[in-house]
């Protein structure tokens, strides 16, 4: 019959997050937030860059990484020299698969700063809940997907309201943890091993009576 216990897939054995970073070129103490998605006006992405000066003099080790393509690509790596933030910021380009999902785990939150819905955003939020990773977007952007203060933080699509938002995790990090894992429970998957075994032991109550112990 079916159940969920599995052995460990790629979300929950353990990674060395530092050298995770390092393979991007941030320092392993250094604190990474993550975008995925789409390098358009669409999405936001601007957004983050403009908030990363003021970001910065209160969490200098913050760093900031794109995964993604599109036209603002050359616009963000001008923009980031200018600020005189581009030492912070890292354009990755596309990529796909586990590389994605390593940088997501390693990573303190997802970072969504949409001005509309982009394609595959859900897509890019069930990356995080999988990962255990709150995740940060705007009333614009999955706003369906995130439950303020509980998984996630819901916010506006202008660079105050980035750096507000990215405040809270930086600054809170216990708060963010439990949003993270919080939205990782909120998929409804099994969790640890004690978990399973609770389960296993129900159905098999329930498939075979007939092997429960019971008090005479």
């Amino acid at each position: 019959f079916p159940i969920e216990g599995r052995m460990g897939n790629e979300w929950e054995i353990p990674l060395d997050y530092g050298q995770v970073k390092g393979e991007i070129g941030v320092g392993p103490l250094d604190r990474l937030i993550l975008y995925v998605g789409p390098l358009e006006y669409s999405a936001g992405v601007d957004l983050l860059v403009e908030a990363l000066p003021t970001l910065l003099r209160r969490a200098g080790n913050l760093r900031l990484a794109f995964l993604g393509a599109g036209s603002m690509y050359g616009h963000l790596e001008q923009r980031a020299h200018q600020l005189g933030v581009a030492y912070a910021v890292r354009l990755l380009g596309h990529r796909e698969g586990p590389q994605v999902n390593r940088l997501v785990r390693a990573a303190e939150a997802l970072v969504l700063p949409s001005r509309c819905r982009v394609p595959f955003d859900d897509a890019v939020v069930d990356l995080a809940r999988k990962a255990g990773r709150p995740v940060v977007t705007t009333h614009s952007g999955p706003a369906h997907l995130v439950r303020h203060e509980e998984n996630g933080l819901l916010t506006y699509d202008n660079p105050g309201s980035m750096v507000w938002a990215l405040d809270r995790i930086l600054g809170d990090p216990a708060h963010a943890e439990r949003m993270g894992r919080k939205g990782k429970r909120s998929e409804g998957s099994i969790q640890n091993w004690s978990d399973v075994t609770r389960y296993y032991l129900d159905l098999c109550a329930h498939y075979f009576p007939e092997l429960t112990v019971t008090d005479m």
